[in-house]
């Protein structure tokens, strides 16, 4: 019984140790001006709901733009514009359309 309290401490301080050691990283989020509501100088609306029903939409179900703040658009739309491989004009489009709308 003594030995099995001391294997199940040895395991536990091993794994503390593992634990405490591993590499942290903590996520940077770019800082970039988030675009304000209604101020779309420089893309299209229209072309930026073509874009985002056809390149956004083929991939997953749409999410309304006003669902989200303009604040709350900026991260999603730096992350999905990437994933989405958007070209500059279409990322300005979207990011137009989406904050033209977003609440």
């Amino acid at each position: 019984m003594n030995q099995f309290f001391i294997k199940i401490s040895l395991f536990v301080v091993i794994t503390f140790a593992a634990i405490s050691c591993s590499h942290k990283s903590t996520p940077t989020v770019a800082s970039q001006p988030t675009p304000v509501k209604n101020e779309p100088a420089t893309g299209n609306i229209a072309d930026g709901q073509k874009t985002y029903n056809s390149k956004c939409g083929s991939c997953h179900t749409l999410i309304q733009p006003s669902e989200y703040s303009a604040h709350n658009w900026g991260p999603i739309l730096r992350s999905m514009c990437r994933k989405a491989k958007l070209d500059e004009i279409e990322k300005a489009n979207v990011t137009a359309y989406v904050m033209s709308i977003a609440k």
